[in-house]
């Protein structure tokens, strides 16, 4: 009947009425071009009849919901359950699709009617609120807000969100993006194409520039207008530009609606807006409001952002998005204007994924022989591949063992870059000559040293790979391991070249290299005297390395071994020997003067130096001298040599002993450092003469009551005249 079971029954009844009849039903009416009452002049079948039906029982469900929300058939209530309550209402061309149809219904009719719900989840709920507050009163207070710059603005923000591009700045954007597992740098721009500049169509950059349109445009304009600006630039400049355009069709007039709507819940639900326009609310009713109309905000998001997709080309096919009166083809809506590239259409269903379609294309018609690495190659990798590189350039097969760690990225990036080989399971990386045979076919015809700009031109031939500065450092630098030559600018080699830093007006000159046998020789009196071990392969590199390395030895040692000849020859003179005479002494004079001149010359003369240096006893006992150079110097310096020396001075019974220690400190003097080391010998000479010299000497036969001789009788005793005597005896 009419009598409601309680008050408040009532009011959720008169609510429910209310709505129905002042939103619902003239939303389902607009909806369908039919008015409720022409209904009965339509056949019981008619299909606009049946259309209209299905979505009254559709609202008429959602009331009940709302009505009694603790009928379990109306609990959770989703889109599955709506077309179950409605089973045989809602008919679509492929079966089972049917709760997608409804809830698209539903979330077309929320964008309009705040009070109806749905959830952002991916089977999301669907509810309606009763409440006696129009909201359409409240938005209609804004309604000054709805203006095309404000439309722009709200597009460029979600737009931007949906290709991930931070749109702070209302200029030029720039994005980086990751392509065949390099980092790109792109710009975009998002104006209306009908009003810009041909000037603005141009770009002078290296990266690529993308232009992106509006979805609408003034009263009068269509896509077609954008597409012919576009046309008017490529038969003005018809060398063209590395520029894309993203030319969308236009918001049909009710994507235009929800887009305006949207643009005044923004506002009115921004910051404390709110409260201004319902004041004269109730605060139970001024909660329902802001409800209903957040609810309506998220729908009508969701909305817009489908919009856009299909006004920019995705997912467009049958859409009520767009305006079919001045529709673009397919293809129309990616326009290049760099001659012989014709983009395709993205095989994507979203915004960002189809910009890095269309951009990729752009990088892979201007980069035909690009690489195509597995992963983003970052700087610090490069690095480390370059390490092992430069390792295989200084041995002779070119094989050098790889890290368990290292081995993935290595790969990465030698195979790619055809560097050389690095299987899945190999242990070991094998350097190939791919880029020696490249660059030396095009060198050889030049007399002139190539520069390093030259090579990075080269390597673009014959077709571009677009590499990286850094990955094209590390193949120039590769090239000048693999044929010996050494990188000059300003007239002198460069020492600061890297990885990092490779300028274009380095030239790589061709360096002089020992001969095989002066090289063996080298690398064996360097490993003898200053254990430097170096590859026996010929090279610059590992020339360069031998040299640089002996000077830095040999200007370290220049001191200590000055200073270590010069103390063997006061102390041997003080011992009365002769320091010609003994092999450590000259050995020391060998050491000194080959440090000396080592650490003086420059270049590979050293290598020469080292080779033709006199060697009066072995590499090894310099080796010796010089690796134990400060030692000695110390343990010589530290020395009581007065003590030593006073041993000569012994005339009593102990000078045999004396003589002996003497003797073997002599002999440990003139023997090298390997043959006897003069450490111990000193510390023992010292730990002798001080037990000789403290010595009791035995006297001759005394009176039993007369105590025993010292080593050093007191003077004037009487005791003192035995002394001789018993010398003597």
């Amino acid at each position: 009947g009419d009598e409601a079971f309680s008050a408040d029954m009532a009011t959720h009844f008169e609510n429910a009425q209310r709505l129905y009849q002042q939103k619902l039903l003239p939303l389902i009416e607009r909806d369908n071009d039919l008015r409720r009452d022409d209904l009965d002049r339509l056949d019981w079948d008619d299909p606009r009849r049946q259309k209209f039906r299905a979505d009254d029982r559709l609202i008429k469900t959602l009331l009940l919901s709302a009505l009694v929300p603790q009928v379990e058939a109306f609990r959770n209530l989703n889109a599955d359950k709506l077309t179950a309550l409605n089973h045989g209402s809602i008919r679509t061309p492929i079966p089972g699709r049917e709760p997608i149809e409804v809830l698209n219904r539903c979330r077309r009719w929320a964008s309009q009617v705040g009070e109806i719900r749905v959830g952002d989840e991916s089977s999301p709920t669907i509810t309606v609120q009763l409440s006696g507050v129009d909201t359409k009163q409240i938005l209609d207070q804004v309604l000054g807000i709805d203006q095309t710059g404000n439309r722009i603005r709200l597009i460029r923000q979600m737009l931007f969100d949906q290709l991930g591009i931070d749109g702070r700045d209302d200029l030029m954007q720039t994005i980086t993006i990751d392509w065949r597992g390099t980092t790109r740098h792109v710009s975009v721009l998002f104006r209306n194409i009908r009003d810009l500049p041909l000037v603005s169509l141009d770009n002078g950059q290296d990266e690529w520039r993308l232009v992106i349109d509006y979805p609408f445009d003034d009263s009068g304009f269509t896509p077609r207008d954008d597409i012919e600006r576009l046309q008017e630039y490529l038969s003005q400049r018809p060398e063209g530009s590395k520029t894309l355009c993203w030319v969308p069709s236009f918001f049909s007039a009710e994507a235009q609606g929800e887009l305006g709507t949207l643009v005044k819940l923004e506002h009115l639900l921004t910051g404390e807006r709110f409260g201004q326009y319902v004041a004269n609310l109730s605060p139970q009713d001024r909660g329902s409001a802001k409800a209903a109309l957040e609810s309506q905000r998220s729908v009508l998001r969701h909305r817009v952002r489908n919009h856009l997709e299909a006004a920019y080309g995705l997912d467009g096919a049958g859409s009520t998005s767009i305006d079919r009166t001045h529709d673009l083809e397919a293809a129309d809506h990616y326009v290049s204007l760099l001659p012989g590239l014709t983009p395709r259409v993205p095989a994507v269903g979203e915004l960002r994924p189809a910009m890095l379609d269309l951009i990729a294309q752009g990088l892979a018609h201007e980069f035909p022989a690009a690489p195509a690495f597995p992963e983003v190659i970052r700087t610090s990798q490069l690095k480390r591949v370059w390490e092992t590189v430069r390792q295989a350039t200084e041995v002779a097969d070119g094989r050098v063992p790889v890290d368990r760690t290292l081995r993935p990225q290595v790969r990465q990036v030698v195979e790619p870059l055809q560097i050389g080989e690095m299987g899945i399971d190999a242990t070991h990386f094998l350097l190939g000559d791919h880029w020696k045979q490249h660059f030396n076919r095009r060198v050889t015809v030049s007399s002139s040293p190539p520069t390093v700009g030259e090579l990075r031109q080269r390597i673009d031939e014959p077709r571009p790979m677009g590499l990286p500065r850094e990955m094209q450092n590390l193949l120039i630098l590769l090239y000048a391991a693999q044929t010996n030559r050494v990188f000059y600018r300003h007239g002198g080699p460069d020492e600061s070249v890297s990885l990092s830093t490779l300028p274009d007006d380095c030239e790589l000159r061709d360096v002089a290299l020992p001969k095989a046998e002066l090289w063996e020789q080298a690398i064996d009196r360097a490993a003898s005297i200053f254990g430097i071990t170096a590859s026996k392969l010929i090279n610059q590199t590992n020339v360069a390395r031998l040299v640089q390395e002996l000077k830095r030895r040999a200007t370290g040692l220049r001191e200590s071994s000055r200073s270590l000849r010069d103390q063997l020859r006061v102390t041997m003179n003080r011992l009365d020997q002769k320091p010609d005479e003994t092999s450590r002494y000259r050995t020391s004079v060998d050491a000194a003067a080959l440090v000396e001149r080592l650490s003086t010359g420059d270049g590979m003369a050293l290598l020469q130096v080292l080779v033709e240096a006199p060697i009066s006893t072995s590499g090894t006992a310099i080796g010796e001298c010089l690796a134990h150079g400060d030692k000695l110097l110390h343990d010589l310096r530290q020395t009581q040599l007065d003590l030593l020396v006073s041993l000569s001075q012994i005339g009593d019974h102990r000078s045999g002993a004396a003589e002996g220690i003497l003797n073997g400190l002599r002999e440990a003097l003139s023997a090298d450092e390997h043959v006897i080391p003069l450490g111990p010998a000193l510390k023992t000479a010292l730990a002798s003469t001080t037990r000789l010299l403290i010595e009791s000497a035995p006297r001759s036969k005394t009176p039993a009551d007369h105590p025993p001789t010292s080593v050093a009788p007191a003077r004037g005793s009487d005791r003192a005249a035995d002394a001789p005597t018993a010398t003597a005896k």
